[in-house]
């Protein structure tokens, strides 16, 4: 009892347990930074993809890629994400009469969903209503 007590076991116990405490942090914030830039690359190619679907674009491989992205998703996305984009895809179908309007929010709710999940929560302080300038084309299947 007199061991813990004495002033010289804490003077090597207490840097000894926050150079610890300090590895644990270190590695934790690496751990984050790996993981953020994969998600900010894979929703880099996915948003340059979506450009497949804006009006006056007719290349079927921005669409096919689009579709991947979306698919690849399932492996490092929220539920938000995954469900907005399918909900993009849904009010872009030719069987779907959805104006306009519908077509470009739906896209804003996908890309708002994206920049909720890259970006942390007390990062987001101010709120944006997007309004995209570009309309989306409709596709069949």
């Amino acid at each position: 009892m007199e061991v813990v007590s004495s002033i010289d076991f804490w003077k090597f116990t207490a840097p000894f347990f926050g150079a610890i405490l300090a590895w644990i942090a270190n590695e934790w914030r690496k751990q984050y930074w790996e993981l953020y830039k994969r998600k900010e690359e894979s929703y880099k190619q996915l948003l340059k993809s979506v450009r497949g679907y804006y009006d006056g674009a007719v290349d079927e491989k921005l669409k096919a890629e689009f579709l991947h992205q979306l698919d690849l998703c399932w492996l490092y996305c929220p539920d938000e994400v995954i469900k907005r984009g399918y909900d993009f895809l849904n009010l872009i179908r030719d069987d779907i009469k959805a104006t306009d309007k519908e077509r470009n929010n739906a896209l804003s709710e996908f890309v708002l969903s994206v920049r909720n999940d890259i970006y942390p929560k007390w990062w987001m302080v101010f709120k944006n209503n997007l309004n995209l300038p570009v309309k989306i084309l409709r596709y069949t299947e």
